[in-house]
């Protein structure tokens, strides 16, 4: 089967810079070539927490207080890691993270990982078949 003609991705950003809480659906291989950024990341066994309700999205932002209608995300476990120059991070097809810059930054992530089980790029073409709401 056809994966993703595009494979590489070039990000570039100022500090602060945010990446809201998402999952994606094939595996990552995240390459940090300048500046520093720090990953939270959830486990796909904390889906239950992530109140998720847009497709691969979460309106959730970990930096801040968790308001009311989210508090089952209170019970998500975090992992939490900062990635600098030279490091590479690989995130398995979905986990959920959120990415803040904690400087300017330049990074690049690699996504054709031909070889490597997922069960999320098979999803069928009606993703509205899928999703709860």
């Amino acid at each position: 089967s056809e994966y993703l003609a595009i494979s590489v991705f070039l990000w570039m950003g100022p500090e602060g810079i945010v990446t809201g809480m998402h999952q994606d659906l094939n595996h990552i291989l995240f390459c940090q070539i300048y500046g520093r950024k720090r990953f939270r990341l959830y486990p796909a066994t904390q889906v239950p927490y992530m109140c998720n309700d847009r497709w691969i999205f979460s309106p959730v932002d970990p930096t801040q207080n968790i308001p009311e209608q989210h508090a089952e995300f209170r019970n998500a476990a975090a992992i939490d890691i900062t990635v600098e120059p030279g490091d590479m991070l690989y995130i398995p097809a979905g986990w959920w993270h959120h990415v803040t810059g904690e400087t300017a930054s330049i990074s690049i992530s690699l996504t054709n990982l031909r070889g490597m089980p997922n069960h999320f790029i098979d999803y069928p073409p009606d993703y509205s078949s899928i999703i709860l709401i």
